[in-house]
Formats: C-alpha cells, structure tokens, sequence
C-alpha cells in the first residue's frame, strides 16, 4: 500500500514536472467533478428529508398520499432558456 502511494506521488508530480498545464487542468476538472457529485447528492438527500416530511405532514392531516419521489440529478435537467 505504501509502495503505491509513493508511486502515485511520483507520478503525480513527475507529470506536473512534464505536462503543468495539463496536470492543473485534470485536477481542477476532477475537483469540480467531486463538487457537482457533492452539490447533487445533498440536494438528493434534502428533498428526500422534505418529501417525507411532507408525506407525514398530509397523513396527520387527512390529505391524501403526494406521488411518488422523484430527483432529477442536476446533469439531466433542462436548461434555463
């Protein structure tokens, strides 16, 4: 585990040594890779928190059932025009 970590660390930065531009651009697109993953996954959660919470809050007061859940993950949303 160890060996590969140096490795990694090697060749990380053998190819920041290389290729600069490159290497900073492949990091930042993974980073903001992360964060968009991120973004959607909490607002997944929240709207699902708030969906059951709606879904309680009907039950007590005699409303009937809301449809089923449904997300739509930020890649698949129709732009704003």
């Amino acid at each position: 585990m160890l060996n590969g970590t140096y490795l990694l660390s090697f060749l990380i930065l053998g190819s920041f040594i290389v290729w600069p531009e490159e290497s900073t651009a492949v990091l930042t697109t993974c980073s903001l890779k992360i964060q968009i993953y991120w973004i959607n996954y909490r607002m997944k959660w929240q709207a699902y928190q708030m969906y059951r919470q709606i879904v309680k809050l009907s039950k007590e007061a005699g409303f009937p059932h809301p449809g089923e859940f449904r997300f739509v993950n930020i890649w698949d949303r129709e732009p704003l025009d």
